[in-house]
């Protein structure tokens, strides 16, 4: 456990993997997020800043990295220490600056436009993180261990939100025709579509074919601000490397790569390849995009001669990666089996078209938290640990009751430090005692604390020699069994058909919201994991032996859960004729993989 105050901001914190796809991801550099104001612009791109003080401590982090990498690359791999030779600090520069300058156009489109995110919406996912992790108290503690404070995770938020805003903003100016709403539904009816109807999945499919696109769009307009932006230097060694990752490193015709379009790619490959730094290593990427190029090359060709056209919004190079994706479509679309083709298909993989014994479900819970009730019997708990503790036993008596995984097997030592760097509630109760006191209970984010206060500095108040022994608030019995109560009042208003799933997963005004474990399976088989529980084999064999509309209650750990079986599809031996569509399908499939390994 951390009592002091959150530091520095570094990596987010692992429960939120989404928004950590906004950072790069082999090396990724530490947010710098002290007062702008005073730090040292060595950059600008269309206004935005580039600091030197970001560019420095990103450069020392990705530094770090590579000696790291490099250690491991020379030891797994028995080579010569002295022959080895690592990725130049030139080109480590160059991958910093690519990627400060990523985040300048990324700042630039969000302007450009109009994406905004709001307070609200960041407390939203805020408290959705602190839901998932069980409370603030859990959410504080995780950060902790990951050298996160709440600023910089609330900004990483926002980073996260606009660029999903972004994305939408760009995806609302995209035209799906209806035609290929259908086309793409015929394609997947057997798959995530299974049992839902073309009208059912219009929406769905078309934000599928949406996001597609969407990322090849936003990929142009940041290249188009690159290519127009106006830049100014106030350092000419950033200048200097600028210049670097601006020079082509690969032309052919209209089709143009900037050293900054592969410094991420050289970064990979020598990380994955770890053979060092080579002028192999900068060969292979040029020959990897040339022949990459020109067979997207021949790929359009094809297209165009289909009757598919190239779009005129993006830049040329997004131009061939946008028509692939047409191109692989139109050969899905437009194939039609023959016969034969398909009963070998079908003799083949016979059994795979059987349909299986699946089910559906609705699942429904709550999480235990703690109430102030369980915090009052946590409190008499250390109350009565009190009366028991001394100067001599204070140490043993922590190795066997504390819960801080940091201090406890110390006896709870805490060693010298400033007390203006724990949390409030704990710094207060430090400053208002005498030394050799032994002071609580103590309650903070984290439970409550005993703390034994050992000497302090007669030179630094602030300056403390402490113990403590923390007891967290736990969920007891009695609020386990309250939460139990109002999931299944809630379960008997769904049986009685007083109100249904989809009233409570439309509501709005908040009634069903401490309901925060609600989710839905379809067509699962008797091994799957089932979703917020899991593979269980009781819970499973539960569910297949129920009936339709029957509930199977799930005591877990941390949450009581309800599951109730909506769907009993039983298993079926699949005729030829009735699984021609789907052969036709697969026979497609079959055939667009063979164009394009033939071009």
């Amino acid at each position: 456990m951390a009592l002091r105050k959150m530091g520095k901001p570094m990596k987010i914190v692992t429960i939120i993997i989404a928004i950590c796809m906004i950072i790069p991801i082999v090396i990724q550099g530490y947010a710098f997020l002290s007062n702008r104001d005073k730090k040292t612009v060595v950059m600008k791109i269309d206004g935005e800043k580039i600091y030197k003080e970001d560019f420095e401590s990103k450069y020392q982090t990705a530094l770090a990295k590579i000696k790291e990498v490099d250690a491991g690359i020379i030891e797994s791999k028995k080579l010569d220490k002295e022959k080895y030779k690592s990725m130049p600090e030139d080109v480590i520069k160059e991958y910093v600056l690519s990627d400060l300058v990523t985040e300048s156009l990324n700042k630039l489109l969000t302007k450009q436009l109009g994406a905004k995110v709001s307070k609200s919406a960041i407390d939203a996912k805020y408290k959705e993180l602190e839901d998932q992790m069980g409370g603030a108290q859990k959410l504080i503690l995780a950060l902790n261990a990951q050298g996160q404070s709440i600023q910089s995770l609330r900004e990483n938020i926002e980073n996260y939100l606009l660029a999903e805003k972004r994305k939408e903003i760009i995806e609302e100016k995209i035209a799906v025709t209806d035609e290929e709403i259908t086309a793409r539904y015929n394609q997947l009816k057997y798959g995530e579509y299974e049992g839902k109807t073309l009208e059912e999945s219009k929406e769905s499919i078309k934000k599928l074919i949406r996001d597609e696109r969407s990322a090849i769009y936003e990929n142009s307009l940041l290249e188009n601000i690159l290519l127009n932006a106006k830049t100014s230097f106030k350092d000419k060694d950033i200048e200097a490397v600028y210049n670097r990752i601006n020079e082509d490193f690969y032309v052919q015709g209209e089709y143009k790569f900037k050293k900054f379009d592969v410094i991420n790619q050289i970064l990979n490959q020598y990380v994955t390849e770890g053979n060092g730094y080579t002028d192999e290593l900068l060969t292979s990427i040029k020959d990897g995009l040339k022949a990459n190029l020109d067979r997207s090359i021949k790929i359009k060709d094809k297209a165009l001669e289909a009757g598919l056209k190239l779009n005129e919004d993006l830049l040329p190079k997004y131009q061939l990666e946008y028509i692939s994706n047409e191109y692989v479509q139109y050969l899905l679309n437009t194939y039609k089996a023959s016969e034969q083709e398909m009963r070998e298909i079908f003799n083949t993989y016979r059994s795979e078209f059987n349909i299986k014994h699946t089910i559906s479900g609705e699942i429904i819970g709550m999480p235990y938290a703690t109430t102030e009730e369980d915090a009052k019997e946590t409190e008499n708990k250390v109350k009565e640990i009190m009366k028991t503790l001394t100067k001599d036993n204070f140490a043993a008596r922590a190795r066997e009751l504390s819960k801080d995984p940091g201090s406890a097997k110390n006896g709870g030592d805490l060693g010298e430090a400033d007390i203006t760097n724990y949390v409030t509630e704990f710094k207060d109760a430090i400053a208002a005692a005498k030394a050799g006191d032994i002071v609580g209970p103590v309650r903070t984010q984290f439970g409550y604390h005993i703390i034994y206060v050992v000497s302090k500095n007669k030179d630094n108040k602030n300056i403390v020699k402490a113990s403590h022994i923390l007891i967290p608030i736990e969920v007891t019995e009695k609020t386990k069994e309250a939460t139990k109560a109002k999931v299944l009042a809630l379960k008997e208003q769904i049986a009685t058909n007083k109100i249904t799933w989809d009233d409570i997963k439309a509501d709005k005004t908040g009634k069903y919201k401490e309901f925060s474990i609600l989710d839905s399976f379809a067509k699962v088989t008797e091994n799957t994991n089932l979703p917020q529980i899991g593979y269980n084999k009781e819970i499973n064999d539960k569910l297949f032996n129920a009936k339709v509309g029957e509930f199977i209650e799930v005591p877990e750990a941390n949450s009581f859960i309800v599951v109730q079986k909506t769907e009993d599809t039983p298993f079926k031996e699949v005729t030829f004729e009735e699984a021609k569509e789907k052969l036709n399908l697969l026979a497609a499939s079959q055939y667009a993989v063979k164009v394009l390994k033939e071009i």
